[in-house]
């Protein structure tokens, strides 16, 4: 049997994160939505599945997200797993591009691995593999999982598993 995989990485800034967790997390009725890939097979959207990480239950946007990201970083502080002198990160910072502009780009606090394993129409995992993909990927990163989704709706399964960057 011949088994393929894709891996995807990428920097979710900004309304990004809102955008793709509505993506993510999407249900019969988001069918025609613009975050509802076309792709999709309404009738397989109750196939899919949700897992959330501790403390990440009602994150829906950057704003949440934030708030909790803050809330963990001076509990850690607190609790001595972070220096005194630690600050969290400014929401956005100032580079320098080639010309000698200042550009403001906002900061990045989540991270989005895309994994399909197998080709088009392939047989489905069950949902612990991917959990323990995930599981991995957390430890390799030391990030904490925001939540994982598994798509069983689009022509190619796959899952979603988003990381946060400040998390200790």
């Amino acid at each position: 049997m011949n088994v393929s995989c894709a891996l995807r990485v990428r920097k979710l800034r900004g309304n990004e994160v809102s955008i793709a967790i509505a993506h993510n997390m999407r249900s019969q009725a988001d069918v025609g939505a613009i975050t509802y890939p076309k792709s999709s097979d309404p009738n397989r959207v109750h196939m899919n599945k949700s897992y959330f990480g501790r403390n990440f239950q009602h994150v829906t946007n950057e704003k949440d997200l934030l708030i909790i990201l803050r809330q963990e970083f001076l509990h850690a502080k607190v609790n001595g797993l972070l220096s005194s002198k630690a600050r969290f990160p400014k929401k956005s910072g100032k580079y320098r591009k080639k010309d000698g502009t200042l550009q403001e780009i906002p900061t990045s606090f989540i991270r989005e691995i895309i994994l399909q394993i197998g080709g088009e129409g392939q047989v489905t995992l069950d949902d612990t593999v991917y959990l323990e993909i995930a599981k991995f990927f957390a430890n390799l990163l030391k990030n904490s999982v925001v939540r994982i989704d598994i798509h069983r709706d689009e022509s190619s399964e796959h899952m979603h598993v988003l990381l946060s960057l400040w998390c200790f």
